[in-house]
């Protein structure tokens, strides 16, 4: 690694730039004192104190409340605070997340009766999971259940997900123009396909999974990767709820090309983010992710992906246009929370966030 680019980020970053390359990206670990100096300046952060406030659940535990496009949900307002670079074993962060840690152990796993009761348990296992908390062992027991349910789906390389349209007469003028997908992949409850918060999940725990487990992951990982899976049809399609009742189920594992325009904009969805641009952080997002996998660190798309990014090198590290690294109201999984607490009204804020971006991207592939 470029020593010089570390020692510039620790001079000129906020209090989560420093935390996030002194614990992250150093080879070795800040003495106990430094550490110690610099956990106390990130918690001292205002956009700390803020979602660590989003993350209460005040509204109740509930799909509402878990899920969304609000900074009150629980996706986003987790999602927001690993970014800022709190983790498990930070006081205000254990504190906030123990009624969802105590909510997601008194679910039970394999036993949900409709696909929405699988999406919530997965979505809060694999965000606490981002956080750290691996050796719950509810978080555990999710995560291995989504690993075995997409694992036994993927290692059959199965693309013709979609049922026969004239088999469903019932499906309402607005999801018409949806593939409805296939009954048979979401026996009670249990959606066979990978979510993206599934690869979120197996990413934070597969340091820690037996080689079995990591071979699991790895199909799931190759699956996605497979041409045929990128061009199924985007947000998967809709489910069929029985009673003539169909809901659209969003959230797969789509991976932009990199540089690609952004989508025009689409119908707002319950369950999936309307015309997510293809050249924002969802793109960026995704990379960080996908680098994390092996099997992908080889994929041409993972390579293509990194060779783009070295398209945004600058005077002192990277410098990626505003649009890749937006920080608005949005869903934190598409890429809408990718501020790093900087000033953006500083000239220098987009090229420190924009260089962290990249270095941790690039460790995480082991290239550096």
């Amino acid at each position: 690694m470029d020593k010089s680019l570390e020692e510039w980020l620790l001079r000129q970053g906020g209090p989560v730039v420093r935390w996030r390359v002194a614990t992250e990206l150093l080879e070795c670990a800040p003495e106990p004192e430094m550490r110690a100096s610099l956990e106390a300046a990130l918690a001292g952060h205002p956009e700390v104190a803020r979602w660590l406030q989003n993350l209460s659940p005040s509204q109740g535990i509930r799909f509402g409340t878990l899920h969304g496009s609000f900074d009150t949900c629980f996706e986003n307002a987790l999602g927001k605070l690993v970014t800022l670079g709190l983790r498990a074993g930070m006081e205000p962060l254990d504190t906030g997340t123990k009624p969802f840690r105590d909510w997601l152990a008194a679910q039970a796993p394999g036993r949900a009766e409709h696909v929405f009761d699988v999406f919530q348990q997965a979505l809060v296992a694999s965000l606490l999971a981002m956080a750290g908390y691996t050796d719950d062992p509810a978080v555990r027991a999710m995560v291995s259940d989504r690993l075995d349910t997409t694992f036994e789906f993927a290692r059959q390389h199965r693309y013709d997900i979609y049922d026969d349209p004239a088999r469903h007469r019932s499906v309402p003028a607005i999801w018409l123009s949806r593939p409805l997908i296939h009954p048979d992949l979401y026996p009670s409850g249990r959606f066979c396909l990978p979510w993206i918060y599934d690869l979120f999940g197996f990413a934070a725990v597969r340091p820690e999974m037996s080689p079995a487990d990591r071979e699991k992951a790895a199909t799931v990982v190759r699956y996605v990767l497979d041409p045929a899976y990128q061009a199924l049809a985007e947000g998967y399609g809709i489910i069929a709820s029985g009673g003539r009742r169909y809901h659209a189920m969003g959230w797969d594992a789509r991976l932009p090309e990199p540089g690609a325009p952004a989508e025009p904009s689409a119908p707002a969805e319950p369950s999936a983010p309307a015309g997510s641009p293809l050249q924002v952080g969802y793109w960026l997002q995704r990379l960080g992710l996908m680098a994390s996998f092996p099997e992908a660190r080889t994929s041409q798309w993972l390579v293509s992906s990194m060779a783009h990014v070295e398209r945004f090198t600058s005077t002192h590290g990277y410098l990626f246009p505003k649009e890749m690294l937006r920080e608005e109201t949005g869903y934190w999984v598409a890429g809408s929370h990718m501020g790093l607490g900087e000033n953006r009204r500083s000239r220098s804020a987009l090229e420190i966030e924009s260089t962290f971006w990249a270095l941790r991207i690039k460790k995480t592939a082991g290239l550096l």
